[in-house]
């Protein structure tokens, strides 16, 4: 498999459909090397919508705050965003 790891889009451009370039271009270079797999952990909202409406199953949700960082839980630090989602895609 193919890990997407870190997507994420300056706030200057967002909006510019930038972040879901770049994970169909994950798949092609996935497919490009006979990979049939690509599955990444998406931990804000905007990259989740990016998975969803490129049709990714979703494997596993988890909540922000079961983890702790300085006994904190980490939906203190993540605003909005306050679930990690596991996702994949078959490469065809």
């Amino acid at each position: 498999s193919l890990e997407l790891m870190f997507l994420g889009v300056s706030r200057d451009h967002r909006g510019l459909r930038i972040g879901k370039s770049l994970a169909e271009a994950t798949c092609k270079l996935a497919k490009s090397r006979d990979i049939p797999l690509v599955n990444v952990i998406f931990s804000s909202n905007f990259s989740q919508a990016i998975g969803r409406a490129l049709q990714w199953d979703e494997l596993c949700t988890i909540q922000m705050n079961e983890f702790s960082f300085k006994g904190r839980p980490y939906g203190d630090f993540t605003g909005e965003h306050q679930t990690l989602v596991a996702m994949g895609k078959k490469i065809d």
